[in-house]
């Protein structure tokens, strides 16, 4: 459909549409019943979804290049109904009732293709935390047809400002990991690598849809290990567990925690989900220390996992059978120093991942050398804040939190 023909829907000759539907259905059989359905089959038919068609009368437009990509894509439909609090009572429950019902993962992974990944963009260098948007720069607005994986809608939101918005997971050009994606909230609206409220919201959501325990989200804000300013987070399988999840918590505030050596080689927040009801209270935490760290330009990462309940008492490591614990969605958030310039690709860089206590090694020499002294020697210098610092953020967030 054109721009401005959205009027003209309702003089559709219904049998004509069941009839393309029924193509349309034809073409697509690995999508049925899965919540997927193709963008240009919701461009000409919006009352189906009764979501507004990408061409709309907002301020935010994507560029025609982006558009023909977006409108090659699939459309991800889903709703709260899909979200799942704890993974291992749904696994059991699997195993009993053999239900099979299709991941956003799994359908990543039937679109994930080796060769997409090997033209590797060249990082950019970046001075501050908050550097604004630059269309002349690469970004994913610049993304081909076939980059785009798929658009998400989430059909329990109707507010105006949702509404607007132009959820993407595309392809990594650098993928650390078969089917590692890239999640693009609000594509349209051309933002910088500043974490937003929508933008931790999708990557939650999406956690919480996802079945497999090994999928993880990550964010990087700029000065942080990000390589480009252009919002967005990571999506990837790990198939380790981070250490973190075994670790002892000091409780701050409410459901705010905290981790910092020598409990753990740098400083960490931690914030868990613990039923649907208080998800409201999650999101609300985990954009107060957003806010913060930005106000005080301090860089950050953010690593969202399944974990067993937080603990606050015992020893400081303790591990247990994760498979007789609950698994909840958790968020660490890393508070770290500011990395200024373009990061070498074949380095050891510390980012949201290697944080987490996952470490890549992208040389044969690094793998062979490497040892827990020189990498936590590396973390000193590139990512750990002097102990005042993190003492000064822990009061305000505080202080946020209360108010």
């Amino acid at each position: 459909m054109s721009y401005g023909e959205e009027d003209n829907i309702s003089s559709i000759n219904i049998n004509e549409k069941d009839k393309n539907l029924k193509e349309d259905d034809e073409k697509n059989q690995f999508n049925k019943n899965v919540n997927v359905l193709p963008i240009d089959n919701i461009l000409n038919n919006d009352d189906i979804t009764g979501h507004k068609s990408l061409r709309s009368h907002s301020l935010y437009q994507m560029p025609d290049q982006l558009f023909d990509a977006v409108q090659k894509a699939e459309l991800y439909l889903y709703s709260s109904n899909d979200f799942i609090i704890d993974l291992q009572v749904h696994e059991d429950n699997d195993l009993i009732n053999f239900e099979k019902k299709r991941d956003l993962f799994d359908i990543l992974l039937t679109k994930w293709e080796a060769k997409r990944g090997v033209k590797r963009r060249r990082p950019l260098r970046f001075r501050a935390l908050d550097e604004p948007f630059c269309p002349y720069r690469f970004n994913f607005t610049k993304l081909s047809p076939f980059e785009v994986l798929v658009y998400l809608g989430c059909t329990d939101r109707i507010d105006e400002d949702y509404s607007i918005e132009q959820n993407i997971i595309a392809i990594n050009a650098s993928p650390i990991e078969r089917g590692h994606s890239l999640i693009i909230p609000s594509v349209n609206k051309k933002l910088p690598q500043i974490i937003t409220p929508q933008a931790i919201r999708m990557a939650t959501e999406i956690m919480l849809m996802t079945k497999n325990k090994d999928c993880h989200v990550l964010y990087n804000s700029l000065l942080g290990q990000a390589s480009v300013n252009h919002l967005h987070l990571h999506f990837m399988p790990w198939p380790y567990e981070s250490d973190l999840i075994y670790r002892k918590f000091e409780h701050i505030f409410k459901n705010l925690y905290f981790i910092r050596p020598p409990n753990w080689f740098i400083h960490c927040f931690c914030i868990q989900l613990e039923s649907l009801q208080k998800l409201d209270e999650f999101l609300n935490t985990i954009n107060c220390v957003a806010n913060e760290l930005l106000e005080n330009k301090i860089a950050h990462n953010f690593f969202f996992t399944r974990a067993p309940p937080i603990r606050i008492t015992g020893l400081n490591r303790e591990e247990i059978n994760i498979t007789q614990h609950p698994s909840l969605v958790t968020l660490y958030i890393f508070p770290r120093k500011s990395v200024t310039g373009a990061k070498p690709p074949t380095n050891f860089n510390p980012a949201a991942l290697e944080l987490a206590g996952c470490m890549t090694a992208y040389t044969y020499r690094f793998f062979e050398n490497a040892d827990e002294v020189g990498v936590i020697r590396i973390v000193n210098d590139e990512a750990l804040l002097d102990e005042d610092i993190i003492q000064t953020i822990i009061k305000k967030i505080n202080i946020s939190l209360n108010n």
